[in-house]
């Protein structure tokens, strides 16, 4: 290989970037501000309202932050009474699965 010129960096590829950027800590620090305000509002919109990626916003919050990101996911609690009844709706399922063998073509077997 040739000799590195003095004040030049040797690249292993010509013409290839060394990596991604690192995201300014004034970036970080918007970004930390934002969601400690709101934190219920979702990376796209903090990324468009801060004009910066989704993807950067989503990275600073779990990489440099240390966020975790999520969605609360509403269901229903289980009662007691529910037990017989979804024990009942397997049962009535496992029928139809064994109607015309379609147990066997999707590849559930018992």
């Amino acid at each position: 290989m040739g000799e590195a010129v003095p004040g030049y960096r040797l690249l292993l590829c010509k013409n290839k970037s060394p990596g991604r950027k690192e995201t300014k800590p004034e970036v970080v620090e918007r970004i930390r501000d934002s969601f400690l305000r709101s934190p219920s509002k979702s990376t796209r919109r903090a990324g468009a309202e801060l004009a910066v990626p989704h993807t950067t916003v989503w990275r600073v919050l779990r990489k440099r932050l240390q966020f975790k990101p999520y969605r609360y996911q509403m269901v229903q609690a289980l009662k007691p009474t529910d037990k017989p009844l979804r024990k009942n709706f397997c049962e009535k399922f496992q029928e139809k699965l064994d109607v015309n063998g379609f147990r066997e073509h999707i590849g559930v077997y018992r």
